[in-house]
């Protein structure tokens, strides 16, 4: 309890200082002066992503734990629904876990998909935010701030090493102390198998739905940054998002509020952009994305009644 009001405070705080510093009243007029049809549009293709990624889950789940498509998305949107209220995306982990553990007793399974997911965004993150700068800084001499060449350099290196974590663990698990432990050499081989992702059959599967999701996310952030004139590359807007994605898993605020808008913020700016206007941005793109999170529950609800119906 004392943890999670610590995070809401630090959220509040965060959130005081930006608009402290960006003059709370042009952010309030910037704010006032978005379209309602940008807002529409963004929520929209922020609720088809959730849909991508859904489709995206059942590819990953199917194989070690067989139920119909319907099902399993409907439990997906459940999920999603309840990240709304947990930090870190964490809520609809254990509640997939928990849940399909009904239906299959061995646990590791789920947990093997649910890692194989997180292992696959961080990988799209790492890409995207590496990529990004790297292609801007090859297509046009634009000047690239500090905080996103150092981010790109980061990244690059992060995903250069993830190939390294499965011989890793293969040799950490050599260890006779862990080798007598038979719950710890279940665990290391789960984590092998999920950083151990392009073994996977339907691996290219896995990433043509990544790329589309990673497009359509750009595409609702555009809307926003296009009503409301923000100023930002193109290319180096990818690098933003993934940086600012990668920085909100980290559960040191609730939600990542306040951390999210100034991460873009800051990023916005060392691409040349206006930091109001990208505070902007980012805090009515996360809107539209809890937004998204809530309209998950009744489509969960619906399918869940659907299926009812169908079983009498």
């Amino acid at each position: 309890m004392i943890r999670r009001w610590w995070r809401q405070g630090l959220s509040l705080l965060i959130l005081g200082a930006a608009l402290w510093f960006l003059d709370w009243r042009k952010i309030a007029a910037t704010f006032a002066q978005i379209n309602i049809y940008a807002t529409i549009a963004a929520l929209l293709i922020t609720v088809a992503v959730q849909g991508v990624l859904g489709i995206r889950w059942i590819v990953l789940i199917n194989p070690v734990v067989r139920l119909p498509a319907a099902t399993h998305l409907r439990m997906y949107f459940y999920g999603n629904f309840l990240n709304s209220v947990t930090p870190a995306a964490l809520g609809m982990d254990i509640y997939r876990v928990a849940a399909l553990r009904h239906y299959d007793g061995d646990l590791s399974k789920p947990i093997l998909a649910v890692l194989r997911e997180r292992v696959l965004g961080l990988m799209m993150f790492l890409a995207a935010g590496c990529g990004g700068v790297l292609l801007q800084a090859i297509i046009a001499e634009t000047s690239i701030g500090t905080p996103l060449v150092i981010g790109a350099y980061v990244a690059g290196a992060a995903l250069l090493a993830m190939p390294a974590g499965p011989i890793l663990i293969r040799v950490f698990g050599t260890f006779g102390p862990l080798q007598r432990r038979a719950y710890l050499v279940k665990t290391l081989e789960t984590l092998e198998l999920a950083l151990a992702l392009h073994r996977f059959p339907r691996f290219g599967l896995l990433l043509g739905l990544s790329l589309c999701a990673w497009v359509m996310w750009y595409g609702a952030i555009w809307v926003f940054a296009a009503d409301i004139g923000l100023e930002v590359p193109p290319f180096l807007l990818v690098s933003i998002i993934a940086f600012t994605e990668i920085i909100r898993l980290v559960p040191i605020s609730f939600q990542g509020i306040g951390v999210r808008e100034s991460a873009f913020a800051a990023f916005a700016v060392a691409a040349g952009g206006d930091p109001t206007l990208a505070f902007v941005v980012g805090a009515a793109t996360y809107l539209v994305v809890s937004l998204s999170l809530l309209v998950c529950a009744p489509l969960s609800l619906a399918m869940k009644y659907a299926e009812r119906r169908a079983a009498r």
